[in-house]
């Protein structure tokens, strides 16, 4: 079996259309389609059922209950036949051209084979090199460091995943956003290719995208999980550079998504995190400013340097943040034990 198509599923019966559409035209039998229901009640998992009673190749229908994303990719990583798996949002689409790609590409053995992303009406190269084939070495390391792209346009290799005990956190979303920070540690050859593989969708309303709910703040955690991770594998050059990965994206991106322009509730949460930013960013010896890497509008500027001295006044916010995960969840936050850098070399 050459690929398993992943598609984890959570209330998508009415935005998965595109994509199910896409898939009925496999026919290929060295491609399988593993369809995971993450605990939905819209009626997904009947339309699944369809799906598969109809689909020209291997398609198996797998349930569970709500994991989030992490959880279902897991699961469907468990059951995966396939050379290569591909994980794949129910909302978004792909170019089956990407197939061949693979077909071709097989015989080099790469842990990931990285594909272009169609993305508000533009094509992105999202890890940003030229096409052609990558070995390790420390410069190509330190590039994937500086920016992995995007995951959802790269297929990896299952034994790849497998032996090097990389999964995704579970009962979270945001979580691919750790996966940056650890898989250019383990990565040893990868094909980059110029073919859009891959279609994202903003048509439908996300988890990741709607007005934010206590999950929202699941990346904290996932950020801050995936950074612990790479700081206990790099050096120390390395090591100044995912601290500054890590300060932008938790700090900066995060509270970029909670901005309003009119005076909300937002503003406190905005807040909160800054303050709890600030104790994480001292518990992990992170002396990076933030403020230095603000981009955007003189006023914008201005709001959050205004945020920031209000934030300053704040009692610490952990039992807050804590309080909010157990109403998301009803669970703490477990990530993966692991991945740890074996001494014996990666054996492709």
């Amino acid at each position: 079996m050459l690929l398993s198509l992943i598609i984890p599923f959570y209330n998508s019966k009415h935005k998965c259309e595109n994509l199910l559409k896409t898939l009925r035209d496999i026919d290929d039998h060295e491609v399988e389609i593993i369809l995971v229901d993450d605990g939905s009640v819209d009626g997904t998992g009947e339309l699944l059922e369809k799906f598969k009673d109809d689909s020209k190749i291997t398609t198996q229908v797998i349930y569970q209950d709500n994991k989030g994303p992490g959880g279902a990719r897991n699961h469907g990583l468990s059951v995966a036949s396939g050379e290569y798996v591909w994980f794949i949002d129910s909302d978004d689409n792909i170019n089956l051209n990407a197939i061949d790609v693979i077909k071709e590409e097989r015989y080099g053995s790469y842990d990931f084979i990285d594909f272009d992303i169609w993305h508000r009406g533009e094509v992105i190269n999202t890890l940003g090199l030229s096409p052609g084939s990558y070995t390790d070495s420390e410069k190509s390391k330190a590039c994937l460091l500086e920016i992995f792209g995007r995951l959802c346009c790269k297929v990896f290799r299952r034994k790849f995943l497998v032996s090097n005990k990389i999964f995704y956190p579970e009962c979270c979303l945001y979580e691919d956003h750790p996966m940056p920070f650890i898989y250019p540690f383990f990565v040893k050859h990868f094909y980059k290719s110029n073919v859009v593989g891959y279609y994202h969708n903003e048509e439908f309303e996300s988890v990741t995208r709607c007005d934010p709910s206590p999950r929202f703040f699941d990346k904290l955690l996932t950020l801050q999980y995936g950074f612990s991770r790479s700081k206990a594998m790099c050096n120390s050059d390395e090591l100044e550079k995912i601290k500054k990965k890590f300060a932008v994206h938790y700090l900066i991106y995060t509270s970029g998504m909670l901005i309003t322009k009119k005076p909300s509730y937002r503003w406190i949460m905005i807040a909160r995190l800054m303050r709890q930013y600030r104790d994480v960013a001292k518990e992990n010896s992170i002396q990076i400013n933030p403020l230095n890497h603000l981009g955007g509008s003189v006023g914008y500027k201005v709001f959050f340097v205004f945020l920031w001295v209000i934030s300053c006044m704040l009692p610490d916010q952990s039992k807050y943040f804590h309080k909010l995960r157990i109403e998301g969840w009803k669970v703490d936050f477990n990530p993966p034990v692991g991945p740890q850098i074996i001494n014996e070399p990666y054996v492709k």
